[in-house]
C-alpha cells in the first residue's frame, strides 16, 4: 500500500502547480497584448474660500496692524457684514489710535468693487466709494479724525469667500504734510485726456489721487491758484477749437468745485490747437493733444 503521506503532499503539490498556472495565464502579459494601465485619477480641485486676512500698515512709522479675518461685502451693496469680529475691531482701533498719534499722516481708503457688479449703494459715485465711505464712517465713529481720511475708487478682480466680496477695501498711509504733498503736486502735473468733440470726464486712480491732493493743499494754502488749460488737436474750424477748450477747461473747473475744490482757487484758459504735444498727423498724436492740464501755480 502506498504511503498516505506521500499521496497527500503530491496532491497539495498538483493543486499549487494548478492555482499557480491559473493565476499566471490571469494576470501575466507574457506574449500577449500590454495590459491597459490602471487610470491616475487627478485628486478633485478644491472649493476651499480663500482665507480671510486684513493688513493695514505705514511703514514710514514702522506700524503694522493685522488678523486673519476681514470685511465682507455681499455682491453689488456696500455694506459690510456685521457683526464685526473683535479681532477685526481690534485692527481697526490700532489704525484710528496710529491716525490720532501721527497727525500728518493720512489714511486712503480705495473702496474695491468688481467690473461686473452693480451699484446698489444709493447716492455713491460707486460700488468703490460707497464701501470706500462705509469703512471711514466706521473709523471715524471710532475716534478717528475725518481731515486724516481720504477715500477713492478702483475696479479690480477680487476674491470671494463664500459667494461674498472679500475684504473690498484697500488701506494706505501717505504723507499729510503740506511740504511734502506741495512736491508731489508740482511732480505730477495730471493731464486729462478727451474724446473727438467730447466734454466728459472720468477719473482713473491716479487722477483721484491727485485731486484729493489739491483739495489738502488748497485747505492749507487758502491764497494758492490752480491754472487748469485747455487743448484741442486741429481737426474742424479753429475758432470752434479754443471754444472747445476753453469749456473743457471749465468743465474740469466745475468738476473740481462739485468735488469740493472752490472754483475761486481755478484759474482756467483755452488754447485750442495752439500748444500740441505730438503729431496731429495720427489718431494717438491727435488724442493725446485733446488734452486739459492742471497745474498749481
Amino acid at each position: 500500500m502506498k504511503n498516505p503521506f506521500l499521496l497527500l503532499l503530491g496532491i497539495l503539490l498538483f493543486l499549487w502547480l494548478l492555482l499557480g498556472s491559473f493565476l499566471s495565464s490571469r494576470y501575466c502579459n507574457c506574449g500577449g497584448a500590454a495590459a491597459a494601465a490602471a487610470p491616475i485619477v487627478a485628486p478633485a480641485l478644491s472649493d476651499k474660500s480663500p482665507a480671510k486676512s486684513i493688513l493695514i500698515a505705514d511703514g514710514e512709522k514702522n506700524f503694522k496692524a493685522a488678523t486673519d479675518d476681514n470685511l465682507l461685502f455681499a455682491k453689488n451693496k456696500c455694506d459690510y457684514e456685521t457683526p464685526l469680529s473683535n479681532k477685526l475691531n481690534s485692527v481697526f482701533t490700532e489704525a484710528v489710535n496710529h491716525l490720532k498719534n501721527n497727525p500728518q499722516r493720512i489714511l486712503v481708503l480705495t473702496g474695491l468693487y468688481l467690473g461686473t457688479e452693480a451699484n446698489e449703494c444709493g447716492q455713491a459715485k460707486n460700488l468703490g466709494f460707497g464701501r470706500a465711505d462705509k469703512v471711514k464712517d466706521l473709523l471715524i465713529g471710532m475716534g478717528a479724525p475725518p481731515e486724516q481720511i481720504r477715500t477713492q475708487s478702483d475696479s479690480k478682480e477680487l476674491a470671494l469667500y463664500e459667494g461674498k466680496v472679500l475684504g473690498g477695501v484697500a488701506y494706505e498711509f501717505i504723507s499729510g504734510d503740506v511740504g511734502e504733498v506741495e512736491k508731489r503736486l508740482r511732480v505730477g502735473n495730471m493731464t486729462l485726456y478727451f474724446e473727438t468733440n467730447e466734454r466728459n470726464l472720468t477719473l482713473d486712480l491716479e487722477q483721484q489721487k491727485y485731486f484729493e491732493d489739491l483739495k489738502f493743499y488748497l485747505a492749507q494754502k487758502p491764497d494758492a491758484k490752480i491754472a487748469v488749460t485747455g487743448h484741442t488737436d486741429n481737426k474742424g474750424n479753429e475758432k470752434y477749437n479754443m471754444r472747445l477748450s476753453r469749456k473743457r477747461a471749465e468743465f474740469v473747473r466745475d468738476y473740481m468745485a462739485a468735488n469740493g475744490i472752490p472754483a475761486k482757487h481755478v484759474v482756467t484758459n483755452g488754447l485750442g490747437p495752439t500748444q500740441p504735444i505730438d503729431s496731429n498727423d495720427t489718431d494717438p498724436g491727435r488724442a493725446k493733444n485733446r488734452r486739459v492740464e492742471v497745474k498749481i501755480q
